[in-house]
């Protein structure tokens, strides 16, 4: 099991520099055989959550239970993707395409 966690300045965000980092932190996930990555996020992280929700991360909410600088809660989100899973789903689906190709 992995964990993700990524910090972009603010400088360099909305240039798609945390959609890179994350693909790559998931590309090597894979690479290395990690079964399962969890990725912990505030609700007010948008554009996060839609990074992660493309790569496939499912998400769970826990109400109320983060702080910010400021101290006000907010809800965290457990973001969690079944490698594992997923590789088997990619493999049975291809299996069925080049089944389809050379009928």
């Amino acid at each position: 099991m992995g964990e993700l966690r990524m910090i972009v300045a603010t400088d360099y965000r909305r240039k798609g520099l945390g959609r890179r980092m994350a693909r790559e932190l998931y590309s090597l996930a894979a690479k290395a055989k990690i079964e399962e990555l969890i990725v912990k996020i505030m609700r007010p992280q948008v554009a996060a959550r839609s990074i992660f929700r493309r790569l496939g991360f499912q998400e769970t909410l826990m109400p109320d239970y983060v702080k910010d600088l400021k101290g006000q809660k907010h809800d965290l989100i457990l973001m969690r993707c079944d490698l594992e899973a997923m590789w088997r789903e990619l493999e049975d689906y291809i299996v069925v395409a080049d089944w389809q190709r050379v009928r």
